[in-house]
């Protein structure tokens, strides 16, 4: 019982001193989770497809990114009772993102070279999907 109560005082004193360094500006609550996906990142990605792919590939994995990115919206605004739904349509239109993206990636790679590859994370759903929503929002403040 002790142990018990030792491990939760130091649970309930990590998320004060968090809290507290989040509150202070000292950390923010997502640093670290590590390399996370930025608005400036997304940019970059954005250039690097326009740059070095083909028009009909950037096509699919832009469209593919608006329309998960609107789906998700959707799924934040909905009611609990429609949540489960939208999260499998959400789900298939992420996993629709990622495989677009690793068609482009193979292609860049084909006919350039790896490191040009724009999508270095294609495996973690979590920062693809931030970069669906990111490339999203890029595409809504571009000026052409």
């Amino acid at each position: 019982m002790e142990f018990f109560l030792i491990i939760c005082g130091l649970f309930f004193l990590g998320l004060t001193v968090m809290t507290y360094l989040v509150r202070r500006n000292r950390m923010h609550p997502l640093r670290h989770v590590g390399d996370q996906v930025t608005m400036e990142e997304a940019q970059k990605i954005l250039q690097a497809i326009e740059n070095h792919g083909p028009p009909e590939l950037i096509q699919t994995v832009l469209q593919a990114a608006i329309d998960y990115a609107r789906l998700r919206v959707d799924w934040q605004q909905s009611e609990h009772s429609q949540k489960i739904d939208l999260g499998k349509k959400c789900t298939a239109s992420l996993d629709s993102f990622i495989n677009r993206c690793t068609i482009l990636c193979e292609w860049i790679t084909e006919h350039g070279s790896k490191s040009l590859c724009p999508v270095p994370m294609k495996n973690d759903k979590q920062k693809m999907s931030k970069l669906a929503c990111l490339l999203h929002a890029q595409l809504g403040l571009k000026n052409n």
